[in-house]
């Protein structure tokens, strides 16, 4: 979406992930007011003055690559709310900056979701804060 605005309403986002600003970045599209919801490792959303901040905004956590029909529930009422969803179907942020294949039931849900489902390309997050470095560079 060359510089344009995200949709609002319900629908699917979804790109590469290989920088730590990722999340933020699709944000920065959005009219303010209508900030994404989105699906985030659990190791990020169990303590901390960040992790309060991600639930508030309707960030749902997720153990990687383990069946959780809770979340995929979770996901369909923030839909039915209206809300555009983050997911990325790589499952997490990638160690050297390359697509990585789609999780299957991530693919299986954007199909049976019924929503529009549209893919961002973000380039350059992997340089400016990439996943090994604690702090951006």
């Amino acid at each position: 979406m060359d510089g344009a605005e995200l949709p609002a309403g319900p629908c699917f986002i979804y790109g590469n992930h290989s920088g730590n600003y990722d999340p933020f970045i699709y944000n920065a599209f959005t009219k303010l007011g209508q900030a994404t919801a989105g699906v985030m490792t659990m190791e990020y959303l169990e303590s901390g003055p960040i992790a309060s901040l991600f639930k508030a905004v309707g960030i749902q956590g997720t153990r990687k690559r383990v069946p959780e029909p809770h979340l995929i529930r979770r996901i369909y009422a923030m839909l039915n709310a209206g809300r555009s969803v983050v997911i990325f179907p790589e499952g997490g942020r990638r160690w050297d900056g390359r697509p990585a294949p789609w999780i299957e039931s991530t693919a299986k849900l954007f199909m049976r979701a019924g929503v529009p489902v549209y893919p961002v390309e973000i380039i350059g997050s992997y340089v400016a804060w990439p996943r090994w470095a604690p702090w951006p560079p």
